[in-house]
């Protein structure tokens, strides 16, 4: 979708409570519905604005994404 103030953007579920977004989008390459799989590139960043916007919703909530993301060795 596009929404103003996130440009566009990709909601991924992951199961019935996690979702992951995605947004700051230039270009999208998946559809409505589609099953992806890990490593499929869902989109593409502005390269003279290379911001993404990341976000993990659990049961519709933002979380702070830094709680389930592995940490740096």
């Amino acid at each position: 979708g596009e929404m103003r103030g996130f440009g566009k953007y990709v909601v991924v579920k992951h199961g019935v409570r996690f979702a992951t977004v995605y947004s700051n989008l230039e270009r999208v390459s998946v559809s409505e519905g589609e099953q992806i799989s890990a490593g499929r590139i869902i989109g593409r960043i502005d390269c003279m604005n290379n911001t993404l916007h990341f976000q993990i919703d659990i049961e519709g909530k933002p979380e702070n994404p830094l709680r389930y993301l592995p940490k740096k060795s």
